[in-house]
């Protein structure tokens, strides 16, 4: 097969590949007037495991 009917096959190939069809019609799509939003989150009441200290976290006689 030479080139050139291989890049015709390709590009029909690729023109045709997204074609919908000619009956295609785009559903309705009801959205809410307003959105709701969720409630605030609570402030965390631990600590970040950044903020800790170290030798209170392992607890190892070797590090200490």
């Amino acid at each position: 097969m030479n080139y050139r009917a291989m890049a015709v096959l390709l590009a029909a190939g690729w023109m045709t590949a997204c074609t919908v069809g000619p009956n295609y019609h785009r559903p309705a799509v009801q959205t809410p007037q307003a959105f709701r939003t969720p409630d605030p989150l609570p402030a965390p009441q631990a600590e970040s495991f950044a903020d800790l200290k170290w030798w209170e976290v392992f607890k190892d006689a070797d590090l200490q």
